[in-house]
């Protein structure tokens, strides 16, 4: 699948970029770039969040590159896993780290899709179900615009599946890693300790707290470096900007056009989060086990976000509830209770109608 996936992205660089394989992290022609770090530039555009985790990945520390170059540093530099693996793979030689930026990106693709698929093999469904894991809207945004998400969507896959057998230490690894994805990703360990805490078995919630403590004392780094973020990300009414951006329409033009079809398949899309947050609360009900706790736990977002960036198009919410929607599909597969793919068949629509202008030879899609 990584191969796949890699050759698509081939085919898109070489038909729309002319071979630059920088066009993947959609830099904006208005965005300064520090020096030696020039890319394809995309122009009328505000790029998209790819364009920071590259500058980041060529400087995990921040030692040479100022947070200028960043639209919000502490948000960014909390997100540190891919930047980081990325230098690492590149061994911290400039001319690697792009390529291996990409490398890391379709490795995450080929841990999750693994994952997904001995998760469904020990539910007693054919192994290939995996596969569905690229259909997930982080992994084909991540895909094509180099984000973050799809760190933590492999992760999460790993989280159900290794959360169903013995604890070892590959589970309390995924733990420990996945809010370094993103800060979304403190469910994980979170969800452990709060099944531990259930159960009584104080080794395990033990174990769940000392998963989390990488990512907080990560976070508490960089506020000190960097300080908080400039935006407001939380509601003062639970759901408001989610009910608001449902019943708001005007992003849709009246006239046939792409972002027409965008705009519906947005709104499309945004059924799926309610459809997902309706099979969340069924599920906290009905379910047994951590998977349980992560769902209830990952809906806090949905619920709570109120940051306008998040509801402004599905490219934005979609691959932020990837985990949320991979968890459920999982659990139906385990339960034979297939309505848990509704939010990822609400959600795909507009995901997938993406790439129809990459294979018309419009790189800027329909954003």
């Amino acid at each position: 699948m990584a191969a796949l996936a890699l050759a698509a992205q081939a085919f898109t660089v070489h038909r729309n970029f002319g071979g630059d394989w920088t066009a993947l992290f959609v830099t904006s022609a208005d965005r300064e770039l520090p020096i030696g770090l020039e890319a394809h530039r995309f122009h009328e555009t505000m790029g998209y969040d790819g364009q920071f985790y590259r500058v980041l990945a060529h400087d995990p520390l921040l030692r040479r590159v100022d947070p200028i170059f960043f639209d919000a540093p502490a948000l960014r530099w909390r997100r540190i896993l891919t930047p980081a693996l990325a230098y690492l793979v590149a061994l911290g030689r400039p001319s690697w780290i792009d390529p291996a930026y990409v490398a890391v990106t379709l490795g995450f693709l080929a841990l999750g899709v693994f994952w997904s698929a001995r998760f469904c093999r020990g539910a007693g469904l054919p192994a290939w179900w995996g596969a569905g894991f690229v259909l997930l809207p982080a992994s084909i945004i991540s895909l094509e615009r180099m984000t973050v998400d799809l760190g933590l969507l492999a992760l999460a896959a790993g989280f159900a599946y290794l959360a169903r057998g013995p604890r070892g230490p590959a589970l309390w690894a995924v733990m420990a890693l996945a809010p370094l994805a993103r800060e979304t990703g403190a469910v994980l360990p979170l969800a452990c300790a709060a099944e531990a805490l259930a159960r009584r078995d104080w080794r395990d919630l033990g174990k769940a707290v000392a998963a989390g403590l990488p990512g907080l004392a990560w976070y508490g780094w960089v506020h000190t470096h960097v300080g908080s973020d400039p935006v407001r990300f939380v509601d003062q009414w639970p759901l408001q900007a989610l009910l608001v951006r449902t019943f708001d329409w005007s992003a849709v033009p009246l006239e046939a056009s792409r972002q027409a079809v965008a705009g519906g398949l947005d709104q499309l899309a945004l059924l799926g989060v309610w459809a997902a947050l309706a099979l969340s609360a069924a599920a906290v009900w009905t379910e047994r086990g951590v998977i349980r706790w992560a769902v209830g736990l990952f809906c806090v977002f949905p619920v709570l976000l109120s940051y306008p960036g998040v509801w402004a198009e599905a490219y934005a919410f979609a691959r932020i509830l990837s985990p949320l929607a991979l968890w459920l599909a999982l659990m139906g597969f385990e339960r034979r209770r297939y309505v848990g793919l509704l939010p990822l068949a609400l959600m795909a629509p507009r995901i997938l109608a993406q790439l129809a202008p990459h294979l018309l030879g419009d790189g800027k899609g329909w954003n």
